[in-house]
């Protein structure tokens, strides 16, 4: 598969403000998406991993989202995308 570009993607919080996280590749022939810990630790973002729950904080110790273990051992989050 090949990226057919490069853009941000929005994430909405809970109490309806946003995090961003910049210059992520968009691959339309996945019918999802993979955020690497590591990519996202690179933009600023810091992650917690505890009682098979993940958390991911922006660069200000906000949360931005809270995912649970699947039975898989991957953490899955549902991402709605948004024009901005």
């Amino acid at each position: 598969m090949h990226a057919e570009g490069v853009g941000n993607i929005v994430i909405r919080r809970s109490n309806v403000s946003y995090a961003i996280s910049e210059d992520v590749l968009y691959v339309p022939g996945m019918k999802c998406n993979l955020s690497r810990v590591g990519q996202l630790i690179e933009k600023g973002f810091s992650v917690t991993m505890k009682n098979e729950v993940l958390d991911l904080f922006d660069a200000t110790n906000k949360l931005v989202l809270r995912s649970s273990l699947s039975k898989n051992r991957t953490f899955k989050t549902l991402i709605s995308s948004m024009e901005v």
